[in-house]
């Protein structure tokens, strides 16, 4: 007799992100088509979903444009738990002033649970500077709370990241779902 091994109805078809080197992204970068600038001083958090315990040293997001003109030293990724607390960060002066591409940045080895987590972009600049997203509409926070949301604004006029953020504060963008994956 012969046995069948089914795959989940996911993985018949489509990539996932082991398929590349990563632990967890916020959508398949096949389905980053276009791009959008970003506010210079504001937090962007994304969404991912950690589903087993991983340890993660790298953060990635995906430049459409690069950046001409930064303020340098204020230009940010990070990672949040789903309290609001800054788990690790790196500088990404030089990732955003890249070619169109996929960048990541090193950050400290950080031991991740099971849950949701924000990848956090802050980008101070005057140039160009474009990041690539998915499709936009609202459906993209389809059904979350505002502590919750896959894709928020949670600050402004900021030159860092801080080190912890209220959650409950907040703001759904669904115009912003950027890529971004964590290693």
């Amino acid at each position: 007799m012969t046995s069948r091994i089914f795959a989940p109805a996911d993985r018949v078809a489509n990539a996932i992100p082991s398929d590349h080197g990563l632990l967890s992204w916020s959508h398949d970068p096949s389905v980053s088509v276009t791009s959008q600038t970003p506010t210079a001083g504001t937090v962007y958090l994304v969404a991912v979903y950690i589903r087993k315990p991983i340890t993660a040293t790298k953060l990635w997001f995906a430049n459409g444009a690069a950046a001409t003109s930064i303020t340098a030293g204020q230009n940010f990724i990070g990672l949040y738990t789903s309290a609001g607390v800054l788990l690790a960060s790196a500088g990404t002066d030089t990732q955003i002033q890249a070619s169109a591409n996929a960048q990541s940045a090193a950050i400290s080895s950080t031991a991740l649970a099971p849950g949701m987590y924000w990848v956090a972009l802050l980008v101070n600049f005057s140039g160009a500077l474009t990041f690539m997203r998915g499709s936009n509409g609202g459906h993209t926070n389809a059904n979350l709370s505002t502590a919750a949301l896959r894709f928020a604004i949670n600050g402004t006029a900021a030159t860092a990241l801080p080190a912890s953020i209220t959650p409950a504060s907040n703001v759904k963008s669904n115009s912003l779902p950027w890529w971004v994956a964590v290693s």
